[in-house]
């Protein structure tokens, strides 16, 4: 009985996957950097940096001492998470000199004594790996010059990649699945880490949240989980089959919606059927949102409201704080409040903040999504670029795209259509169509 008990305990430990009607558990590979760029952030100048960081943005440790020895010339710059706070680094140097940065790893926001780390040109690119420790957690973090044109102005930008992918496969009633573990900073079990399913075994990857909790394998149900370190996943089987989610890809229909704001307006997606809606997936607590947000406002004043309707989506977890902010920034137009996870945020698979999406004409942009197609004209921060430019004599049907890509789009009826034109680091502009 003794020797029965052990062999089955090593089963259940080196088995890929349970079967005895529960769990089925799927082991991941070893972790590798994800192939994104990663967010883009604007290194400022210190006096800019010192109002930024006085604006009240939560969790953030703003350093106050600057390290020994830097020039004149150093850039102060954000979004470097540890812990769950949000810390700054200092970045010197030039593409001539080359560069070196001074991580606040420890958060104290003092760097009189950190050593700078060099970067090294990597194909071209000055690039810096470094490995961070959290506690138990270990992870890489990359990072790396780039220069970025925003509002036909060349700007310094830090490519900042901090996501890792895990690799395995499952085999349901003898159907192999590839699946994809996309996590950040050590960890894959947060609500916005993702799971991605090669249901059709065509290399074509369909991406869930930790939070969707729920997939369709095989022709049945599964609540799916993650591990906190993405050592495994783990399926369940359920009783009900769900309805697909919406693919989100251009010329599927789009998701519908509703919430209340709030002032305790209810909002639909189909109230805005004959309007262009602008939904913004955004949060006080995310700095290029908070930087935007000026402009957005001015987007906003200039815009044709019978024409152009605005709903903002905000993740805060304070109204207080959410309104206090629209109050300073002059934001007006309406807003639902739901956590990350959301319902909304659910549908729409919003993958990082400020997210945006324009529900309206048929498809506007069949241009694949590259650094020349991405458009002009609506605020620029971290990776986000402009999207989108009605033109003045009729917004309702003529929008400027691109460097003057030019899209005629004509009304149909009763259909809501996705066009997706551009995707960048932890911001994405999707373009819907009705």
């Amino acid at each position: 009985m003794s020797m029965l008990k052990t062999n089955l305990r090593l089963l259940l430990l080196f088995h890929p996957f349970l079967a005895f009607g529960g769990p089925l558990i799927f082991q991941a590979g070893p972790p590798e950097r994800a192939p994104s760029e990663g967010g883009i952030a604007f290194p400022m100048r210190e006096p800019e940096y010192r109002k930024f960081t006085s604006s009240g943005l939560p969790n953030l440790i703003p350093i106050r001492k600057a390290p020994v020895g830097t020039s004149a010339d150093a850039l102060y710059g954000y979004n470097f998470v540890v812990s769950g706070t949000n810390r700054g680094w200092v970045l010197d140097g030039d593409d001539q000199r080359g560069w070196i940065l001074y991580l606040d790893i420890d958060g104290p926001g003092d760097l009189t004594n950190r050593k700078p780390e060099h970067f090294e040109k990597v194909n071209g690119v000055f690039t810096l790996v470094t490995e961070i420790t959290d506690g138990g957690t270990h992870w890489p973090i990359r990072f790396q010059i780039t220069h970025v044109k925003v509002e036909n102005e060349e700007k310094l930008a830090v490519a900042i990649q901090v996501n890792t992918v895990r690799k395995g496969a499952i085999e349901i009633g003898g159907i192999p699945v590839p699946f994809t573990l996309t996590g950040s900073m050590g960890r894959y079990d947060r609500p916005n880490h993702r799971v991605a399913f090669d249901r059709k075994g065509a290399g074509e990857l369909e991406s869930c949240k930790i939070s969707d909790r729920y997939v369709n394998l095989a022709g049945k149900p599964y609540a799916f989980s993650v591990d906190a370190a993405g050592d495994a996943l783990t399926l369940e089987e359920s009783e009900t089959l769900l309805p697909d989610r919406p693919a989100l890809k251009p010329g599927t229909q789009a998701p519908s919606f509703s919430g209340p704001d709030i002032d305790q307006k209810r909002h639909r997606s189909e109230d805005y059927r004959g309007q262009l809606l602008l939904l913004e997936f955004w949060s006080t607590s995310c700095g290029p949102c908070r930087l935007e947000a000026p402009k957005m406002a001015k987007f906003f004043n200039q815009s044709a409201h019978e024409k152009v309707a605005f709903l903002g989506i905000s993740s805060d977890d304070s109204e207080d704080r959410l309104r206090e902010f629209l109050k300073q920034t002059g934001i007006s137009w309406p807003q639902i409040r739901e956590p990350f996870e959301g319902a909304i945020h659910r549908s729409f698979r919003a993958e990082g903040e400020p997210t945006y999406f324009l529900l309206g004409l048929p498809p506007l942009c069949g241009f694949p999504a590259t650094r020349a197609a991405r458009p002009r004209s609506l605020p620029t921060h971290a990776s986000c670029r402009p999207s989108l430019r009605y033109s003045s004599s009729d917004p309702m049907r003529s929008i400027t795209l691109g460097r003057g890509a030019r899209r005629k789009a004509t009304r149909t009826a009763n259909r809501l259509q996705l066009t997706r034109c551009s995707r960048i680091g932890h911001c994405s502009f999707s373009w819907f169509a009705r």
